[in-house]
């Protein structure tokens, strides 16, 4: 059994890849002025947003899916090197980060509150 599908992609004027096909199925993404993902959506009606501040640091990322209305949201707060300290996820979870005096990853934490 032999099964032909069709690839292409199609690139800006960055070389940003905005347009992945897979025979009838697409997947669009956009870019803010920086070269940054800003969304990314699929023919399968998946939908992802990012939002970032004024550096480029990813504070939010929203997933969503219409068929089924489900989504999920994560929002990350950084400190003023622009270290990630804490990641908020759904039901409660969080991850926090340490960094060394060098800017070294040295510990990650996943907490629960008790809700």
């Amino acid at each position: 059994m032999e099964y032909a599908t069709r690839v292409s992609f199609r690139y800006n004027s960055l070389a940003l890849l905005v347009e992945e096909r897979c025979d009838e199925h697409l997947i669009k993404r956009s870019y803010d002025k920086h070269g940054l993902i800003c969304s990314l959506q699929s023919s399968l009606e998946s939908q992802l947003s990012y939002g970032r501040n004024e550096y480029g640091e990813l504070v939010f990322f929203r997933a969503g899916e219409a068929e089924t209305n489900a989504s999920f949201t994560s929002e990350h707060q950084y400190d003023s090197l622009g270290f990630e300290l804490v990641r908020l996820l759904l039901g409660g979870v969080s991850q926090s980060f340490s960094y060394d005096n060098i800017g070294r990853l040295v510990n990650s934490k996943i907490h629960r509150s008790a809700e």
